[in-house]
């Protein structure tokens, strides 16, 4: 039996380019998840398309809006949303949503919500109930749509 220490019979020895040098498994497992995890933030980062950007911020306001609706429900009070398009933020309750810069508003209200002219709200009543109203999201020559319907409160969101 020839041991290591026998430079012709060891395996991770060549003895015409010396000791055969390489990367343990371990090491080149964790080559691999550095490499994912670049790759997954470079392409979150770098490929947010228009049409991505408005899809998320038409789910995120669809989900504001929801929630409004069902703790409305639940609770047994009214609860509002309200929209100020001079800040570009959508507020409910304690939360505040800032909406991108380069993404336009249309706000469709009813008059007896609006505070101010560049403010209005969407009030949920426990019954079910809604005041109604519409949001237009644009970005460049892209349109999302989410609605309130007044009668049953029902939200629906159109990309």
């Amino acid at each position: 039996m020839m041991s290591c220490s026998d430079r012709r019979a060891c395996p991770a020895h060549d003895p015409r380019i010396g000791p055969i040098r390489g990367f343990s498994l371990i090491e080149m497992l964790a080559v691999v998840l550095v490499m994912a995890l670049v790759a997954g933030v470079a392409t979150t980062q770098f490929s947010r398309s228009p049409r991505a950007t408005l899809a998320a911020e038409t789910r995120v306001i669809g989900a504001i809006l929801r929630q409004a609706r069902q703790v409305a429900a639940t609770s047994g009070t009214a609860q509002s949303v309200l929209f100020d398009l001079d800040a570009r933020q959508v507020v409910w309750g304690a939360k505040t949503h800032d909406l991108p810069a380069d993404v336009s508003l249309d706000l469709t209200a009813l008059a007896s919500e609006a505070r101010g002219a560049k403010q209005a709200a969407i009030r949920f009543h426990p019954d079910g109930i809604a005041t109604g109203g519409s949001l237009t999201l644009g970005l460049g020559d892209i349109e999302t749509r989410v609605s309130v319907h007044w009668l049953g409160g029902g939200v629906a969101a159109s990309e």
